[in-house]
């Protein structure tokens, strides 16, 4: 069997199984009408043993310029990753468009010129497989619908939890597959 991150989420449901490499979990992922399984690493560490992702580049999409350096903060000193800033949601699509080396993209909703959803679906038209996150304050039910139909590859809230939003970027930078 393989499993893959790469369809849109709408349900998520969290079974917790050990293994003997440390703490895992299985998630159930439900998207319209079938179900895909995933495997996923916790990071279920001490913060002083945070993963090294100085060869990873994340782009931060944020017109807030406190909660981008609270991001870059987190991302640049504590996991040594490369972080680009785009402060509306054009200069995100067109970093995307230029450079080919990033890994992933923390999108806000509510950004100027065109807001985060329109970002995601003109990312996703040429590269279908970069993984999103969307780091948003609007939690309102169909927000996060509309965020996972345009093609995000998971939601969280702000003020997000640090060992939460670190978990969900591991995820996707490198999720496990099984054979």
């Amino acid at each position: 069997m393989i499993l893959s991150h790469n369809d849109r989420i709408t349900l998520v449901k969290a079974i917790d199984s050990l293994d003997e490499n440390g703490r895992w979990f299985i998630k159930k992922l439900l998207h319209r009408n079938h179900l895909n399984v995933y495997l996923f690493k916790t990071l279920n560490k001490p913060m002083n043993m945070l993963p090294d992702w100085s060869n990873r580049t994340i782009l931060i999409a944020e017109d807030d310029e406190i909660s981008f350096k609270y991001l870059d903060l987190v991302l640049s000193r504590k996991t040594r990753a490369n972080v680009l800033w785009a402060i509306t949601g054009q200069m995100a699509v067109d970093y995307c468009q230029q450079y080919k080396h990033i890994d992933l993209i923390l999108m806000d909703v509510q950004l100027p010129v065109i807001d985060g959803v329109e970002a995601i679906r003109q990312i996703r038209a040429f590269k279908p497989d970069l993984p999103i996150i969307v780091h948003t304050a609007n939690a309102y039910g169909d927000e996060c619908e509309r965020c996972f139909d345009a093609g995000c590859d998971d939601f969280i809230t702000k003020p997000a939890n640090l060992q939460q939003l670190l978990c969900k970027i591991e995820n996707l930078l490198a999720p496990v597959i099984v054979r």
